[in-house]
């Protein structure tokens, strides 16, 4: 009898896993081990065989089973991400709703910073020097102010809402970086814009394609266009030729289309600049 010590820890962990996974027919293993240890004429070989197969079966079982509650966590997992989603979506939709009869009533400057401050993007007014981003700092009553510049990085304003632009005549500079819900039909809605836009970023948009930038060529007063981080464009030296044609008064910058453009354009400047150092000390042990 002194042979059960010797897999008393072993034979706990399989009741350890057992209970865990809730498998209640162990017992009737258990009992026939029991019996077996209980036998004097059995070999130290038999009750190691007994306690492999009870080890291996209700291993290999709870194995399954954690692979089955792996499974149906990431389902539920990722059904409630996609409510979240859903709910957020359905969030921002109310918030870039466009309300004409609130245009009415405090002008066009007003109702389109109330838009862009509600979803999480920044105004300048024309006549202050730093950018609004509290929508409880709006001003109440006083004189109407004007917009003159929009930052909407990481905002949620989506094409539904660009309508608020309209009527908006001193917007010069706007910013859309990171802005996740912005894409072709929003870059067409800029239109509004056209007769005082003369400062543009779009950046990290990865909705854009490279139909959507063509509506940049839609813009005359436009000087200076900053583009980066396009995905799904292929070709960006196509796009930045057509926007040049047709605004040949404006510089227009497409430094990268992706990430992996951008790291080796980083490469390359580091390169570039490691030579340039490196011919400055040589020039300067000749000397």
């Amino acid at each position: 009898m002194m042979v059960l010590p010797c897999f008393r820890s072993r034979l706990l962990n399989v009741l350890f896993c057992a209970e865990k996974c809730k498998f209640y027919s162990l017992n009737k293993d258990i009992n026939a081990f029991s019996a077996i240890v209980r036998k004097p004429q059995e070999s130290h070989s038999n009750i190691k065989q007994t306690v492999r197969y009870i080890s291996s079966s209700y291993c290999s079982s709870r194995s399954k089973h954690q692979k089955l509650l792996i499974q149906v966590c990431d389902e539920r997992r990722n059904k409630l991400q996609l409510e979240k989603r859903q709910i957020w979506g359905w969030l921002n939709t109310v918030f870039n709703k466009y309300d004409s009869d609130r245009v009415q009533e405090v002008g066009a400057n007003r109702a389109c910073a109330e838009w862009l401050l509600r979803c999480g993007a920044a105004v300048r007014w024309k006549t202050h020097a730093q950018f609004t981003k509290d929508y409880n700092s709006l001003p109440v009553g006083g004189p109407r102010l004007t917009i003159a510049e929009v930052d909407a990085t990481d905002s949620a304003i989506m094409n539904i809402g660009f309508e608020h632009f309209r009527g908006c005549k001193d917007i010069e500079r706007l910013v859309l970086h990171k802005a996740t819900y912005i894409d072709d039909d929003a870059l067409r809605q800029l239109q509004y814009l056209r007769d005082s836009l003369k400062q543009l970023q779009v950046s990290a948009c990865g909705n854009v394609t490279a139909e959507g930038l063509k509506y940049l060529a839609k813009l005359p007063k436009l000087e200076y266009v900053l583009l980066y981080d396009f995905p799904a464009v292929k070709d960006k030296d196509a796009i930045t030729r057509y926007l040049q044609q047709e605004l040949p008064n404006c510089t227009v910058l497409f430094t990268y289309a992706s990430d992996k453009e951008q790291k080796e354009l980083e490469r390359m400047e580091e390169a570039k600049q490691t030579s340039i150092d490196e011919n400055d000390l040589t020039g300067k042990k000749e000397k």
